[in-house]
């Protein structure tokens, strides 16, 4: 997924975005398999009503700007690297 975010910083188009918001969605559907917690579930939920809006105002002609790969950038770091591991090393 970080491969991803670096292509959509570098591309920004549709398509990349397009990618990315696949393999995230692949990511956590993964992830939802192994018996999340309703908050954790939440968060999921939360970054794909994000990424559906986006792709829509996208499609609708609109940008990939540096706000939406900051946000994404962030949010999948944190994500990854701080939620998910704090929820994996828990069980």
């Amino acid at each position: 997924m970080f491969t991803a975010i670096d292509i959509l910083e570098k591309e920004r188009t549709l398509a990349s975005y397009e990618s990315l918001v696949g393999l995230v969605v692949a990511h956590f559907e993964d992830e939802e398999k192994l018996g999340l917690s309703e908050v954790h579930l939440a968060m999921h939920k939360g970054l794909i009503d994000i990424a559906t809006t986006k792709l829509g105002e996208l499609k609708a002609g609109g940008v990939v700007d540096d706000a939406l790969v900051g946000l994404l950038q962030n949010w999948l770091k944190n994500h990854i690297k701080v939620t998910d591991q704090q929820t994996y090393g828990a069980k």
